[in-house]
């Protein structure tokens, strides 16, 4: 989605629960173009999340418009 959409109007975060030398490797392995925050458990269960991955679409106010990758991508694709 990154490559596809990224841009000055969107931008995708990872979250990790695991340290910094975990997000490195997991970025280099995934060959992510995104940045990645490490140690992000908190975010975890602020945000609810129960499965991995999980993915959310946050409009510029910070609300949550979709947490469904298939609906973000069809937004996404509606609006950019």
């Amino acid at each position: 989605m990154q490559e596809e959409f990224g841009g000055d109007d969107f931008t995708v975060v990872g979250v990790m629960r695991g340290g910094e030398e975990s997000a490195r490797t997991f970025a280099s392995e995934l060959g992510a173009t995104y940045p990645i925050l490490a140690g992000g458990g908190d975010a975890f269960d602020e945000w609810g999340v129960t499965w991995i991955p999980q993915a959310y679409l946050i409009d510029p106010e910070g609300r949550v418009i979709a947490d469904e990758l298939f609906r973000i991508e069809d937004l996404l694709r509606e609006r950019m």
